[in-house]
C-alpha cells in the first residue's frame, strides 16, 4: 500500500486559471466540459482560453485543452448573450 501511495504523491499535477481562481488537475488536457464542472460555471456562461497575442478562444464543453505547456492556462467566462470575445482581446 505505500508505494501506491508514494506514486499518487509523484503524478504530476497541472494547474489552470478560471478567473481569479487557480485549480490543480491531474491530467495533461482537460475538457470544456470538465473547466465548466470544475469552476462551477453556470448555464449561459461561455468558457473562453486566454492566448496570449492572439484572439481569445472559445472552448466548447467537447473541446479538448492541453495544460501541458509551461505555464498555468487562463480561462474567462462571459455571458453568451454578451457578445464579448466575438472579435477576440488581445492579451
Amino acid at each position: 500500500m505505500q508505494s501506491e501511495d508514494l506514486k499518487e504523491k509523484k503524478k504530476p499535477k497541472w494547474k489552470l486559471k478560471v478567473e481569479d481562481e487557480i485549480y490543480d488537475w491531474d491530467e495533461g488536457s482537460i475538457t470544456g466540459a470538465q473547466i465548466r464542472t470544475l469552476a462551477s460555471v453556470p448555464e449561459g456562461v461561455q468558457v473562453w482560453q486566454k492566448i496570449k497575442h492572439a484572439p481569445d478562444l472559445l472552448i466548447n464543453p467537447q473541446d479538448v485543452v492541453s495544460l501541458a505547456e509551461d505555464g498555468i492556462e487562463k480561462f474567462s467566462l462571459q455571458e453568451a448573450s454578451s457578445g464579448a470575445g466575438k472579435h477576440g482581446a488581445f492579451n
